[in-house]
């Protein structure tokens, strides 16, 4: 095996796939919708929770709700970048809200980093969180947990990613 880790402009992920300039591309499950002509394995569900800073009263809370979340000052992916469920849930918190309560990131990373620092609160899958942030990871209500995975065209004659795909799925 001979990985090449490439960073690319989201929506060209799956072109170089088709193209096969890649074996695989690692993500989210998309929606059917979007059409993507290659197979998916799915690896593990990923819950997608609220996080904010220890001090935020919703820290202290089990579960949240849609309604909890529409109080808050927000920060919140770029929905061109967001995980499809997680884009439409923000969707739904931005409405009727004034630009100065939500914080539009370029990444994950990002968004971490402000809510860590008390600007407000995100809402990502839970894979996108550094395990040792000082953030509270609070639960959802009524989101479910989204598919994580792989696509790819075939596994046939690609012995590398027959074993990648494996090893994903045993220890995913």
């Amino acid at each position: 095996m001979h990985p090449r880790l490439q960073v690319v402009p989201f929506q060209h992920l799956y072109r170089l796939l088709e193209e096969e300039d890649v074996d695989a591309v690692i993500g989210f499950r998309e929606p059917d919708f979007k059409k993507i002509s290659a197979v998916y394995k799915e690896i593990k569900k990923v819950p997608v929770v609220c996080i904010c800073a220890p001090q935020n009263p919703l820290a202290r809370r089990q579960s949240v709700t849609i309604e909890d979340l529409k109080a808050e000052r927000l920060i919140l992916l770029d929905p061109k970048k967001a995980q499809t469920d997680v884009a439409q849930l923000q969707g739904q918190l931005v409405g009727g809200r004034p630009p100065a309560d939500v914080y539009f990131c370029e990444s994950a990373e990002a968004a971490v980093i402000l809510a860590e620092a008390g600007f407000g609160v995100s809402i990502l899958p839970d894979l996108f969180i550094p395990p040792k942030v000082s953030l509270a990871r609070i639960p959802i209500k009524g989101m479910d947990a989204v598919s994580f995975g792989i696509y790819y065209q075939s596994l046939q004659g690609n012995a590398p990613l027959k074993y990648l795909v494996q090893l994903l799925r045993e220890n995913g």
